[in-house]
């Protein structure tokens, strides 16, 4: 089965209807619910473990850098509905 352009909200049609602000819900969302439905394949698992791997050592060195999984979803959906109060 092909992707036909637009096919979900064909099938979906109350997705049109929504804000630009819940349309990023729904796709914070489907992005949370893929994470539990993906396998990787072995090459991409290793680059993650790196980057992750990477990444914490950056944070052991530097603990306050970092942030909480809520605040980074939150300046994430910022950016993406164009909230200007974001810090950088």
């Amino acid at each position: 089965m092909g992707y036909t352009g637009h096919m979900i909200t064909e099938r979906f049609p109350k997705l049109a209807k929504l804000s630009p602000a819940e349309k990023w819900q729904v796709i914070i969302e489907l992005e949370d619910a893929l994470i539990d439905d993906v396998t990787l394949e072995e090459p991409l698992k290793s680059e993650l473990s790196s980057l992750f791997e990477s990444r914490m050592a950056d944070f052991r060195e530097n603990p306050q850098s970092a942030m909480s999984l809520d605040e980074a979803r939150e300046r994430l959906r910022n950016w993406k509905t164009g909230n200007s109060s974001v810090d950088a």
